[in-house]
């Protein structure tokens, strides 16, 4: 489970987002706009302009496809869609490539804050996000997937789990197909502790899913190490269906 000195790092990271804020005025990040007391991130008509998917509302939603395999998974979610290029999907690469780790944190409150009425995740048990190597995240600063089911836990009350691991890094997968996305990836993660997974219902958590080639490697370890444990899904975005 996540550590106290983890937790301690996330509220000097958010102090420090905080205290930044005092000195720059917050603009939207999508529209450029300055924002008003209460908004954060985004002003309140690119917040509501955002193209979510809702589907979580599908029995078989997008994700679903992607993910097709002789593992079930019971529920996907994903915020919005993620067309390249547009100031909706700029919002994660600013905080990928410019260490705004806030934004994930703050996206991800909101879209558990719109999923709870859903009752999506009524019976989750626990919180997996999406490892990154030590190296990739030493020089990044911070993993995506972790800062999502951080703010996710903060907000459901769900406990955040570090039972899956990434034993080493991998190359970039944007110019690769399906098939090389998979090799790619291929015993790049590993279960410690699997009896900790028996007969739960873990939430699987990314920033995105594009071909689904990640969150498959990750999904098919976990099975192999605790077959009874049943696996949904969420993402902040997703690509349309490929």
């Amino acid at each position: 489970m996540k550590t106290d000195h983890q937790g301690i790092m996330n509220v000097v990271k958010q102090w420090l987002g905080d205290l930044f804020s005092l000195f720059v005025p917050p603009l939207c990040n999508v529209c450029g706009e300055r924002l008003v007391d209460g908004e954060k991130v985004l002003c309140l008509n690119c917040h509501l302009s955002m193209p979510r998917t809702n589907y979580h509302l599908l029995p078989d939603s997008p994700i679903h496809y992607k993910l097709v395999s002789s593992i079930p998974i019971l529920r996907t979610a994903a915020y919005f869609t993620y067309v390249k290029d547009t100031p909706y999907a700029k919002l994660l690469q600013t905080s990928k490539y410019n260490s705004l780790p806030q934004i994930d944190r703050w996206l991800a409150e909101e879209f558990s804050k719109e999923l709870i009425p859903s009752g999506f995740f009524v019976g989750i048990d626990l919180l997996i996000p999406v490892p990154m190597s030590r190296w990739k995240k030493a020089n990044r600063g911070f993993n995506q997937a972790e800062e999502i089911a951080d703010a996710i836990s903060i907000t459901t009350g769900i406990p955040v789990g570090d039972n899956l691991v990434a034993r080493h890094g991998h190359k970039s997968q944007t110019k690769k197909n399906m098939l090389q996305r998979q090799k790619n990836i291929s015993d790049i993660f590993s279960i410690v502790n699997p009896e900790e997974l028996h007969n739960l219902h873990i939430l699987l958590i990314d920033d995105i899913i594009t071909t689904g080639s990640t969150l498959r490697g990750c999904i098919e370890q976990i099975h192999a190490a605790s077959p009874s444990t049943k696996i949904s899904v969420l993402t902040l975005a997703s690509t349309s269906r490929q």
